[in-house]
């Protein structure tokens, strides 16, 4: 009998149990390493991978009241059934289930099936059947792996969203993101007209240093063609151990000057151009260890620091310190802003020091795992402090997750910054990382919850801003106004986990709603700033600390009537100036009590037909068509600031908002929007219902209409394709040769396509 021990390799937030003294302000926290459980492999266990996992469950859970062993098995054969096209089972009774592989059939009795022990047996007997039927029908060794992660993963998604094993050759990833490190040579990649792209090198790392610059294009990595290739084939292939070779042939675009600066105005206006010269470059680059940025900062007017958090890694709280030294080395900060918008989170020290650095004291987070497991309480120290004076606002978004959740739910909890943003994304679990060693799979499992200053979960309900700050909008016809007043849905993948610590309902103390009107195309190139705020929420967390900030977040928070006022005026006015650019009268009118009297009319019109001469009766799957809506005011009393809002089962109907503004008695105002129906709609009724709205007042109608789809022919593909040599040759093709390749294909169905692609690569 083979005893294998478990080793402790990481922790996460995502990830982590960090453990400190909570009795003590002054210590500093150290990890907890609880004892390792033994896990045997047998005869009775022959598929570690799962022997591995229900031996962690059972010692570190944070849950056990989720250990059932039905609901279990059921999951991991619906995840086994989904994954592998040749597998089937049906359970007719709670204690049989049978199992099928192609046309064999096996019945296993779950009669037994009283606890994790006995579960492991039965779904051994289960994938002993599988892997050997799949074996025997020549499967793939890739497919017969696959069968085993599919069912423990099915099995651990019964008990939370966040509980997964990890194939050992994608463990490289999950290294890097919590290290912030890897072997390569540092470019950001992007697959851009089906090519692969540098969308630019970091300085300091080799490709930058032997030359490759923004808008390359990688032809070949080594010896292989990179036609066709994915892009994380791409990013496998130049990456990998330190001090070794990787080589790169890249395509290089040049103006008819000469140029090969891809920031050129010349070259960026005529990129698409096949005219333009172009150039081949042979690289060899040697890989070494690339560092992720994870913090970046820059000055404000007014004297502000903004300060932003991409991910919390092994070393962001070194980053978030040197970055700080940096740009107060002549001056020290007015008023600071910390970016965590859109930031996912990380290791759960990290949030700590992170919070630290903003605190002088008192309780940052605190973790609660399975029952009789201690609570463990992690405080603030004043050495690990930057700045707990100065004015502060913490962005964050609907995308603020885990580690970022608890710095903010810890600044807000000690009174130390003003919130501002979206509420965050509600995820309150610590997972941790348990590896058994090179070249073995990694366990991520719940093992801990954790808790904001007070003892709150924000398990589904995230952290809720002071200040709610949305941009809304109207861009090219397409209205976003209204849409944040819809009650925030849980994530489905959050459903799972409850917490009987949640918060009572919390509203943000002011909303703002920033107004758009044109698309703010961001300069996506992976940077650490690329997925923070936008600038006008950056400005208006600026003009907060400029002009009402002060070191406590509630007395920011007592002098913002004010200016939240004024700044509301500003963007109410602003929306009746774009709107009247439209011949929407948005101007605001006394509202009765009374209940109007209206009529709605849908009407639908081609996209070529602007006049809409001839409305469509009946509509296809994949077309495009206006939605135009005419709403009368049927009754004697004008109507201000009106509009609808769609609701559907049908998404590309749903959450679309009408705006009629103005309607005076007897008359009528139309809006149109333009939407697109998806190809696999199925042919049928839509039914959609428009909900009328007066600004201020609130529903005040409501109508039920259908769409009608009819059927389209699909398109069916025969093809035929041949292909030769220049000057003959031997009709066979080989390594170095160049051959033309001649594909025909004809459409014998009974319906159009559109786009069609073909694709080939290298197998």
């Amino acid at each position: 009998m083979l005893k294998r021990h478990s080793c402790w390799l990481l922790i996460l937030l995502l990830a982590t149990q960090f453990a400190c003294d909570h009795k003590s302000s002054k210590k500093k926290p150290q990890l907890e390493v609880p004892p390792e459980p033994v896990v045997e492999i047998s005869e009775k266990s022959p598929f570690p991978e799962l022997a591995v996992t229900l031996a962690y469950l059972r010692s570190y859970y944070y849950d056990p009241t989720k250990l059932k062993p039905a609901e279990m098995l059921a999951a991991g054969l619906e995840e086994l059934q989904s994954d592998i096209a040749s597998v089937a089972f049906v359970q007719t009774t709670p204690t049989l289930v049978t199992v099928q592989v192609d046309k064999e059939k096996k019945n296993f009795d779950l009669s037994k099936m009283t606890d994790i022990g006995k579960l492991e047996e039965v779904i051994s007997d289960i994938l002993k059947f599988v892997t050997l039927e799949l074996k025997k029908n020549g499967a793939p060794g890739d497919e017969i792996e696959d069968s085993i992660y599919s069912f423990v993963n099915g099995m651990l998604e019964a008990l939370d969203p966040y509980s997964v094993l990890i194939k050992p050759k994608y463990t490289d990833d999950l290294d890097m993101q919590t290290k912030g490190e890897y072997g390569g040579v540092g470019m950001v990649l992007s697959v851009r007209d089906w090519e692969v792209t540098v969308i630019y090198p970091n300085e300091g790392t080799p490709a930058f240093e032997e030359g490759v610059k923004e808008g390359d294009v990688i032809t070949q990595i080594d010896d292989e063609s990179t036609v066709n290739m994915l892009l994380s084939d791409a990013v496998d292939k130049i990456r990998g151990p330190e001090n070794t070779d990787v080589t790169i042939m890249v395509r290089r675009k040049k103006d008819a000057k000469g140029s090969k600066d891809p920031k050129d105005p010349a070259l960026q206006k005529d990129e698409k151009d096949k005219s333009i010269p172009e150039e081949v470059k042979k690289f060899i680059l040697r890989r070494r260890q690339i560092k992720l940025e994870s913090v970046s900062a820059r000055w404000l007017p007014g004297n502000v620091l903004y300060l932003r958090i991409n991910h919390f890694i092994n070393y962001t709280t070194d980053d978030l310190t040197a970055k700080y030294a940096e740009f107060t080395k002549e001056k020290k900060p007015s008023g600071m802003i910390l970016d965590l918008s859109n930031n996912p989170g990380g290791l759960l020290p990290q949030s700590v020091t992170v919070s630290n650095a903003f605190l002088s004291g008192g309780v940052i987070v605190s973790t609660v795992g399975a029952p009789g497991s201690q609570k463990q309480v992690f405080h603030a120290e004043e050495k690990g402090t930057l700045n707990a004076e100065t004015p502060m606002v913490v962005l964050v978004s609907s995308q603020s997750a885990s580690a970022s959740e608890i710095v903010a739910g810890a600044l807000k909890g000690q009174d130390r910054a003003l919130v501002v943003g979206e509420t965050t994304y509600g995820k309150g679990t610590v997972q941790q990382i348990f590896h058994q060693g090179q070249g073995q799979p990694v366990l991520k499992m719940t093992i801990r919850e954790y808790l904001t200053p007070g003892d709150v979960s924000i398990q589904q309900v995230g952290v809720v801003p002071h200040v709610r700050f949305v941009n809304v909008g109207v861009i090219d016809d397409i209205v976003s106004l209204f849409w944040p007043d819809a009650p925030k849905e849980t994530p489905k993948r959050t459903r799972t986990i409850k917490s009987d610590r949640q918060r009572p309902d919390e509203q943000p103390r002011y909303e703002v709603r920033h107004f758009i009107s044109e698309r703010r195309d961001r300069d996506q190139k992976n940077r650490v700033e690329d997925s923070g705020a936008d600038e006008d929420t950056i400005e208006f967390a600026r003009r907060i600390l400029v002009e009402a900030g002060k070191t406590k977040a509630s007395e920011t928070l007592a002098g913002l009537e004010a200016f939240v006022k004024k700044h509301l005026a500003e963007e109410d006015a602003r929306i009746v100036a774009d709107l009247a650019r439209r011949s929407v009268d948005w101007k605001k009118a006394p509202t009765s009590a009374r209940t109007p009297s209206m009529k709605l009319k849908p009407v639908l019109c081609a996209t070529d037909d602007v006049a809409c001469a001839k409305p469509l009766e009946t509509l296809v799957p994949g077309q495009e068509f206006f939605l135009e809506l005419q709403l009368e005011n049927a009754g004697d009393e004008a109507l201000s600031r009106v509009y609808g809002v769609v609701s559907s089962p049908a998404d590309f109907l749903d959450g679309h908002e009408y705006l009629f503004g103005v309607i005076t008695p007897g008359k009528s105002f139309s809006w149109r929007t333009k939407l697109s129906i998806p190809h696999r709609t199925a042919a049928g009724v839509e039914p959609y219902q428009v909900d009328i709205y007066e600004q201020g007042r609130g529903k005040i109608g409501e109508f039920r209409q259908n769409l009608v789809l009819r059927e389209l022919g699909r398109p069916k593909f025969a093809f035929t394709f041949a292909y030769g040599e220049e000057n003959g040759g031997d009709g066979l093709a080989q390594k170095d040769e160049t051959f033309l390749l001649h594909m025909q294909v004809k459409n014998i169905g009974d319906g159009p396509s559109e786009k069609l692609v073909s694709m080939m690569r290298n197998e």
